[in-house]
């Protein structure tokens, strides 16, 4: 074969290499028609959407980081995306957490106990921080138990087989007294902004709220 006859389809590079080599092997083109599908206007088809991960990082074992560029946009696209993507990540990713605390010696979110170098609404913070992992649905229950002195970490918990602690070095409280640390605390699988309650255990069993955002 001398000559021939091409048709070729589709954007790319590989277009031009492909009739580079046919012409590199003897052959004579005498006819190359492009068949690429195009709109009424005549313009080419816009390029695809596509993600991309350019840099990605374990800043430590509950944090990771990750920077994706998506393109080509049209003006006013990204920040119509960007919103959007927000709110579902906020709203729509499902993750466990704790969601509630009690304890039954503690007056109020704001109290300071003898003994314990936080308040109680420090400690409500570092639990807020704590990171799981598990297979949960609904809810469970879990809790502490420490006698001082020395440091309360996330490995203090006493959780159901089922949850996993991701990091047990975060940090809940510092007891410098041979004082008891009881906190019930209520674990809960769910993809919502949620707070987290401080109970006090006592008759007129009033709740005490802090706004955590959530995941």
């Amino acid at each position: 074969m001398q000559r021939a006859e091409v048709m070729i389809k589709g954007p790319g590079l590989g277009r031009d290499a492909a009739l580079r080599a046919i012409r590199r092997s003897g052959i004579l083109l005498t006819f190359v028609r492009d068949v690429t599908p195009m709109p009424h206007n005549g313009c080419r088809p816009p390029k695809k959407r596509r993600w991309k991960c350019v840099e990605s990082a374990a800043d430590s074992k509950r944090l990771l980081y990750g920077r994706f560029i998506l393109s080509p946009l049209m003006k006013g696209q990204a920040d119509t995306i960007g919103i959007a993507m927000r709110r579902a990540l906020l709203g729509e990713i499902e993750g466990t957490c704790i969601t509630r605390a009690k304890s039954e010696k503690i007056s109020h979110e704001y109290a300071t106990i003898m003994g314990i170098q936080e308040s109680v609404h420090e400690i409500l913070m570092n639990l807020k921080e704590i990171v799981l992992r598990s297979n949960l649905y609904g809810t469970c229950e879990a809790s502490i138990c420490v006698r001082g002195p020395g440091y309360v970490t996330a490995q203090d918990i006493i959780l159901p087989p089922y949850v996993e602690i991701v990091d047990n070095t975060q940090h809940i409280a510092s007891l410098t007294e041979p004082i008891e640390l009881v906190i019930g605390l209520q674990i809960e699988n769910t993809r919502k902004l949620w707070n987290i309650i401080f109970e006090r255990l006592n008759e007129t069993h009033s709740y005490h709220k802090l706004l955590i955002i959530w995941p």
